[in-house]
């Protein structure tokens, strides 16, 4: 990337991965945004989100790439509001302008915010007052309003993430999962290494943790819905990072 970033969101879409806002290796904040072509292996600027962001959540859907909430560290502000860009396929950076849509309900920083099932649900997360929280709600892009959906069991937040199968995964201080036609939360196995600012991904049909302030968190662990326990990987990093990036391209 052209700007070093931590607490900045990723997202990919049309095999192009976009790294958004985050704080910059001169310690303040930034609204920038780059989008990586593969096929080049470039990175290119794209247009800056209205808002300077860190610990913010990011999801595509329909196209559309959302960024909610998060923290100005050059103000102190918290953020509640939400902004939409849809890439413009001539891939004209100029052409691709960021939106305002309805706010979430309260502010949100290093939670996460999930597409799943034609909808974004943001979770958890930071609130401000040294108070985490175990809410969360979905924006429905019809109507443009957000709802209430079942709370997590635990507050929680510098957590990861993803929709996987028919499912919503979250993991960190602890793991569970939401199954959005009961509108429930049911926790499944914590990960054998405590993890904060980690990265789920999909990857060959299998869930790994990749990553995340920890004491052995170079070591990948792996998913197994058979018997409900995260397993130990083949795959490491060659050290501990945290407050990253991970995404999947397909090819």
């Amino acid at each position: 990337m052209s700007t070093g970033r931590v607490w900045f969101a990723m997202v990919s879409l049309d095999s192009k991965l976009y790294a958004i806002g985050g704080l910059t290796d001169k310690s303040y904040d930034t609204n920038t945004v780059e989008s990586y072509d593969p096929q080049t292996n470039q990175w290119k600027p794209m247009k800056p989100l209205s808002t300077t962001r860190e610990g913010m959540g990011a999801a595509v859907l329909n196209d559309t790439i959302y960024v909610c909430g998060g923290y100005d560290v050059n103000t102190a502000k918290r953020h509640n509001d939400c902004e939409y860009m849809t890439p413009n396929s001539s891939d004209d950076s100029n052409d691709s302008q960021w939106h305002f849509t309805t706010p979430m309900s309260m502010v949100r920083e290093y939670y996460q915010l999930v597409a799943h099932g034609g909808y974004l649900y943001a979770i958890g997360g930071y609130i401000g007052n040294l108070t985490d929280t175990q809410t969360v709600e979905r924006y429905n892009p019809l109507t443009r309003q957000w709802q209430p959906r079942a709370n997590l069991n635990h507050k929680i937040r510098a957590f990861a993430a993803i929709s996987y199968m028919d499912k919503i995964y979250v993991c960190g201080k602890t793991c569970e999962t939401y199954d959005p036609i009961e509108n429930k939360w049911t926790p499944i196995a914590s990960l054998n290494e405590r993890r904060l600012d980690l990265q789920l991904v999909n990857y060959h049909d299998q869930l790994y943790a990749i990553g995340g302030q920890g004491i052995a968190t170079d070591l990948f662990e792996v998913y197994n819905h058979t018997s409900n326990q995260w397993l130990y990987s083949t795959q490491s990093v060659p050290y501990n990072v945290y407050g990253f990036g991970a995404i999947v391209l397909d090819k």
